[in-house]
């Protein structure tokens, strides 16, 4: 299927969706902070998940590194802090998914963002 990466600092939050994927037939790479998501190859990447808000700096520091890194496919912010604002337009995100979300409302977006690569 889709090679996903997951940027989550929530232990078995990410374990959990990895999990799923996974059995959907998807690629899964897990990072939990921005250093761990610097150092993962991101050119294989069909969709990023990222937290807006990671321990060691926020989800605009991952999206910019992989930009520079050539990062070019669908991507997904996640945020769990109702106060956190992903401003518009500097993102670049397809889609943005406040928590709490279903896992199911998760693959859909997965879903119809892999589809519509396939088009």
């Amino acid at each position: 299927m889709s090679t996903i990466l997951l940027v989550e600092d929530d232990v078995d939050l990410a374990e959990i969706w990895a999990e799923l994927l996974e059995i959907q037939g998807h690629d899964v790479r897990v990072a939990r902070t921005v250093s761990m998501a610097r150092g993962l190859d991101v050119h294989d990447v069909d969709v990023a998940v990222i937290d807006w808000t990671l321990p060691d700096g926020s989800g605009a520091e991952v999206i910019a590194n992989m930009r520079q890194r050539g990062f070019d496919a669908k991507l997904v912010i996640t945020t769990g802090h109702g106060g956190d604002e992903v401003p518009e337009g500097t993102s670049g995100a397809d889609v943005v998914m406040r928590k709490p979300f279903r896992v199911r409302e998760l693959r859909q977006v997965i879903g119809d963002l892999t589809s519509s690569q396939a088009d």
